[in-house]
């Protein structure tokens, strides 16, 4: 059963929560604005996460690409913005080997630039890097 991109939002939020996070907002996966908003509950800073999730059918090899691409460069995007230099910037997506496979070769370059990375498993488990 694949991982869509609620259940990425979902399994985020309430293990977010479980970290002390203050969730200000939520946007389901066809809503504008950004995936899941919180507040980090030591320095008070705010985290903004793109979540990106399987495709319900077809190829996911495909759709793989085109969220993995889309969530790092609007992260890299949100970066770059002077306005948001205080902000934690956030992608998630499904802890499959899919994605993980598209990935795992760029955890220096999220590291470095202060992207964290958080993977979701069939179960709302979370993982982060």
């Amino acid at each position: 059963m694949p991982i869509l991109e609620n259940d990425v939002i979902e399994g985020l939020k309430s293990w977010l929560e479980g970290q002390g996070y203050a969730i200000t907002d939520v946007n389901p996966g066809n809503a504008n604005g950004f995936d899941i908003e919180a507040v980090e509950p030591h320095e008070q800073r705010q985290l903004i996460v793109e979540c990106k999730g399987e495709a319900a059918n077809g190829d996911q090899h495909a759709r793989s690409w085109v969220n993995s691409a889309t969530a790092l460069f609007k992260a890299i995007w949100w970066k770059a913005n002077p306005d948001m230099a205080t902000v934690i910037i956030g992608v998630a997506f499904p802890d499959t080997p899919e994605y993980h496979n598209r990935l795992d070769i760029l955890r220096d370059f999220c590291e470095r630039e202060g992207i964290r990375v958080f993977w979701v498993n069939n179960d709302g488990v979370v993982s982060h890097w």
